[in-house]
Order: structure tokens, then sequence, then C-alpha cells
């Protein structure tokens, strides 16, 4: 397994459950706080996402492992 994909392993498991408390995204003009229920759209996004980028990155080293 890839550190790549060990660290979407982890966010998945870890980072995303965590932003259901609450969760602040830093852009370069300020952050933007999420809280609780105004939050849950923002999170199925971001773990579709991930969940997304995590079965292409199995696929590439599967691949790669094939070789």
């Amino acid at each position: 397994m890839s550190d790549y994909t060990e660290q979407l392993y982890y966010t998945l498991a870890k980072r995303v459950p965590a932003m259901e408390r609450d969760f602040t995204i830093e852009t370069n003009y300020g952050p933007i706080q999420f809280y609780g229920d105004e939050a849950k759209s923002v999170i199925t996004a971001v773990r579709k996402l991930l969940e997304r980028k995590l079965k292409a990155a199995e696929k590439a080293q599967a691949r790669r492992n094939e070789s």
C-alpha cells in the first residue's frame, strides 16, 4: 500500500468523522467555519471525493503490481 493510499484511508477513518463536530476551511482570504448540521453537505461531498480518490489510487496500485 502506498503512502498516499494510507493517507486517504486515515483521512476517511479519522479526519472526516472529526468534521462532524466542527471544522474550518482555511482560505487566502480567511477561514470559513462550519458547525454541526450545517456541515453535513460539505462532509458528504468531501467523503465522496476522497472515496473516489482512494478507489482510483487502489486501481493504479493494482495495475503497478501486475506489471
